[in-house]
């Protein structure tokens, strides 16, 4: 069954394109983020508090949307081209599949993720070196940044698969992926304090910014509690999607 869905993902034309854009956002807007250091040490405004690790992995923020719409892709583009009807004839118990899948995506999307994370981290720091302190994957805060923030970018991909499952089509699906996680921070920021930074500290896209960064951030929970979060909204919405997907007809 794995090989089985491992032929199918790799097959599918979608998957390639999503991680080629996957690797241009990651890569590029880090570049492009630690290029626009130089313009700001010329006008003095990098402080104190600057993060060069963070800077460097600006670009994975937006890389998870990548993963997302391909977690999506991997069952709603079965379910549109009608092919699950035949999955689910070929392997009755339901669960097995969507383990399956989300095995073999989990794996793939892990090691697209830590190859893009460790690529924009090198491209920044590279991009940097001279003008500001940079640092280099020795550093053990570094490599937990870099290694962890790979490892949050493919537990946010198999959230979205979840999504997929659950709604089953691919345009509601993605809407549904990015309003989590783009749109949801905007809106809990309007809450009244402390409201706002309660309810903040608890959504994917802080988890992912705290990961990403080699400092402490103030009002967040520490990096590996928040990937744990995160991890736990998977493992939740798997369960969900598993329990509709038995109750379907597919």
């Amino acid at each position: 069954m794995l090989a089985a869905e491992w032929i199918k993902i790799k097959s599918v034309r979608s998957t390639v394109l999503t991680l080629v854009f996957m690797v241009v956002l990651g890569v590029g807007i880090s570049a492009l983020g630690a290029l626009a250091v130089h313009a700001a040490v010329s006008h003095h405004r990098i402080g104190p508090g600057f993060d060069p690790v963070a800077r460097s992995l600006g670009g994975m923020l937006i890389a998870q949307i990548a993963i997302g719409v391909l977690g999506v892709l991997v069952f709603s583009a079965e379910v549109a081209s009608g092919t699950i009807s035949q999955t689910f004839a070929a392997v009755p118990k339901r669960w097995h599949v969507l383990l399956a899948k989300v095995l073999v995506y989990f794996v793939i999307a892990l090691v697209a993720s830590e190859v893009v994370s460790v690529a924009s981290f090198l491209v920044g720091q590279a991009v940097m070196h001279g003008v500001v302190p940079t640092t280099s994957l020795t550093n053990a805060t570094a490599m937990r940044a870099v290694l962890g923030t790979g490892l949050l970018v493919a537990i946010v991909g198999v959230l979205a698969l979840a999504i997929g499952v659950m709604i089953r089509r691919t345009a509601g699906a993605i809407t549904t992926f990015v309003g989590e996680y783009l749109v949801l921070p905007l809106l809990v920021t309007a809450l009244p304090s402390p409201y706002s930074t309660d309810i903040e500290k608890f959504l994917p896209f802080q988890a992912a910014q705290v990961m990403m960064s080699s400092q402490l951030v103030a009002n967040s929970l520490s990096a590996w509690v928040g990937l744990a979060v995160v991890a736990g909204y998977a493992v939740i919405a798997v369960v969900v999607a598993g329990s509709l997907l038995s109750s379907r007809d597919a």
